[in-house]
């Protein structure tokens, strides 16, 4: 049996600091390599930019346009019709999408 050994950390891990990463040589000026952010349900990023800006394309999959507005109605009814077949909050569902969209 062998046993496979860890290779020793970097300096940078073993203070603490991310490791530089090989694309960052070819990053922008001006651009950030790192961004904070709150963490916000799905669900609820989108009914916030739904409501913000409810007549912007959300989606554009070969000729058809799909407004936040059409997103949001759409996603909630998918999400009703979980609920209403017994999906309670926080279920983990296996998610199988076509190559195709039809709404």
């Amino acid at each position: 049996m062998s046993v496979k050994r860890r290779k020793p950390k970097k300096e940078e891990e073993k203070l603490g600091k991310e490791p530089e990463k090989p694309w960052f040589k070819f990053w922008p000026k001006g651009v950030p390599k790192h961004i904070e952010y709150t963490e916000v349900p799905l669900f609820e990023f989108l009914r916030k930019t739904a409501e913000k800006h409810p007549n912007n394309i959300a989606i554009v999959y070969f000729d058809r346009e799909i407004t936040y507005k059409e997103l949001d109605f759409v996603t909630d009814k998918f999400a009703t019709a979980l609920n209403h077949l017994g999906v309670k909050k926080a279920t983990k569902l296996p998610f199988f999408c076509q190559t195709y969209l039809n709404l």
